[in-house]
């Protein structure tokens, strides 16, 4: 599972600070490229974040691999 998740708590949210800044992290649109194998549109991406934000607000956990997988399918059965 990707599980993507708020920090629980400011220790966490200094390590994924000091993640970020060690060059760990990297762009949703890159993570989305990784997980499909080519380069999203914008729109899909914009997608995928605004459902990312909302799992942050409602404070749920999600797996984001999934969450890309499910959209992609939606988005074939719907060409």
């Amino acid at each position: 599972m990707s599980g993507v998740r708020k920090p629980k708590d400011e220790e966490e949210r200094a390590l994924a600070r000091i993640a970020i800044q060690e060059g760990k992290g990297f762009a949703m649109e890159e993570f989305i490229e990784h997980v499909l194998g080519y380069r999203a549109e914008r729109q899909f991406v914009n997608a995928v974040v605004n459902r990312l934000e909302l799992s942050i607000e409602d404070e749920d956990e999600l797996d984001l691999v999934e969450l890309i997988n499910v959209m992609k399918a939606f988005e074939e059965s719907s060409v």
